[in-house]
């Protein structure tokens, strides 16, 4: 298990390198050409997100994880999937601290997960496949 563990972490750190190469942030030269800021001063590729944050980019915010998740889906399912979907992502969290609230969010992606494994795949959209990402 430790072996394991560790090649996850070694693929992380590649993986995190290779962002880091990509993301630099681009600046023109004097003469039009584009060079890049040197990587001490770019920033992070990943931060650490609040409990608030997590809520937001996740459930929340017009732009989260679910209403994303949602506006993908309405092309490849029929009314009644369409409608069981909507009412459960544009449930409310329960709770009243956000701990409760992060707790409950859990919950809600499990539940959009098992609700996408149900889903019958088509030609154009495999719904497993994105249930596993959750």
């Amino acid at each position: 298990a430790s072996g394991v563990m560790t090649a996850r972490l070694q693929s992380l750190a590649i993986v995190m390198d290779k962002l880091r190469y990509v993301l630099r942030v681009p600046r023109s030269r004097p003469n039009g050409t584009m060079s890049y800021v040197d990587d001490e001063s770019a920033p992070p590729p990943l931060q650490i997100l609040s409990i608030k944050e997590t809520l937001a980019k996740l459930w929340l915010a017009p732009t989260s994880l679910a209403k994303r998740l949602l506006s993908c889906l309405n092309i490849h399912l029929n009314k009644e999937q369409q409608r069981r979907m909507r009412a459960l992502i544009s449930s409310d969290l329960e709770g009243t601290s956000e701990i409760d609230r992060l707790a409950s969010l859990q919950k809600k992606l499990l539940l959009v997960r098992d609700e996408l494994r149900q889903l019958p795949s088509t030609s154009a959209a495999y719904h497993h496949a994105a249930a596993d990402l959750i």
